[in-house]
């Protein structure tokens, strides 16, 4: 064909004419070249949209690409529905309405670079969006959440905030399960109510080798490593059965054997009596004890007057404040007043003989 302007009718797929009215010279030069005349497959160069009624395919598989390194395009318009399809059905990507749906790729899907959401926005997995079996994503600025089945970000399994002083957050009636070991830097809380950092209810280390549990707001118990216990403000109850609290709360072992004891010394038989004979027992209700009902014991108060030894102190050792009666250690005291009272009967009976 000599070159020249082509009209429609002159160029047809077999049935139908192409559908542009003219073609000049310069394009149907290339398309000789495409279809003939230099025998060679050249490029089919076009000033506006090339229209196909059908499939636009090429002569072997994996032969091609659709442009260049140099030469992309500048945008690929897909109907409603459309279908990208890799390697005959290996990995699809589907569209429908708002959503885009990966299928295949048995071995996973892989980015070489990082994943971004916005915020509000989550991968969500296992079931319908709304009502999701799994979900991941940006919760609020600077946060991002775990979650599991639920339907709300209140559900949430592990809120992460890197921005605010909330490092991890477990949320809903979710069970955490660990297969490892898990750390908490010092200082750091473990909250069992609300929000980490607004909670009144965690556990911490308190100190060096020391781990506290505070409830409400107020320090409860704690322990350490030399196996004390605390109890920090012990409530008190007349009712309650003996219990021995060192001072500053420390619950401890009383022992007896001498293994345990120093400073070694007899407790004076005269001494004793006269603080077993200015020793007022009493009868009393528990300001705190709900029946209300009578117990008998006697005063610290009162005691300590006489047998400082028998009381234990708010700020520990043998005088301040006293807190309560070693009832136990009465007997102490008992024993050396029979002990005297014993040798002053025998000396009586000395003489009367």
């Amino acid at each position: 064909m000599a070159a020249s302007t082509i009209t429609r009718s002159a160029l047809t797929n077999g049935t139908t004419p192409w559908s542009a009215t003219t073609i000049n010279s310069a394009v149907y030069d290339k398309i000789d070249e495409l279809f003939g005349g230099a025998g060679t497959y050249a490029t089919l160069e076009l000033g506006g949209a090339l229209k196909i009624n059908g499939a636009l395919t090429q002569l072997s598989n994996d032969g091609g690409a659709l442009g260049t390194s140099s030469l992309g395009w500048s945008d690929l318009f897909l109907a409603s529905g459309a279908v990208i399809n890799f390697n005959n059905g290996d990995v699809t990507l589907t569209h429908s309405t708002n959503t885009l749906t990966f299928a295949g790729a048995s071995s996973g899907y892989v980015f070489d670079d990082h994943l971004k959401f916005t915020v509000g926005k989550y991968l969500d997995w296992g079931t319908t969006v709304g009502s999701f079996g799994g979900r991941f994503g940006r919760y609020i600025t600077g946060s991002f959440l775990i979650g599991v089945p639920g339907t709300s970000a209140s559900e949430s399994f592990l809120v992460v905030d890197s921005a605010g002083a909330t490092i991890a957050e477990f949320r809903g009636n979710k069970l955490a399960s660990f297969g490892g070991n898990i750390a908490i830097g010092k200082g750091a809380r473990f909250y069992l109510d609300g929000t980490a950092g607004t909670g009144n209810t965690y556990l911490e280390e308190y100190s060096d080798d020391e781990i506290r549990l505070t409830i409400g707001g107020s320090a409860h118990s704690a322990w350490n490593a030399t196996g004390q216990y605390i109890y920090y403000n012990p409530p008190t109850s007349a009712a309650a059965a003996n219990a021995v609290i060192a001072q500053t709360d420390y619950i401890r072992r009383s022992t007896s054997s001498i293994r345990y004891k120093h400073d070694i010394a007899t407790l004076d038989g005269s001494d004793a009596l006269a603080a077993v004979m200015a020793m007022r027992p009493v009868t009393y209700r528990g300001k705190t004890d709900a029946d209300q009902r009578r117990f008998v014991g006697f005063i610290a108060e009162e005691v300590q007057q006489w047998a400082p030894l028998l009381c234990t102190y708010d700020d520990g050792g043998e005088s301040g404040t006293p807190n309560y009666v070693t009832y136990d250690r009465v007997t102490a005291y008992l024993v050396a007043v029979v002990q005297q009272q014993q040798s002053e009967i025998s000396a009586l009976k000395a003489r009367i003989d």
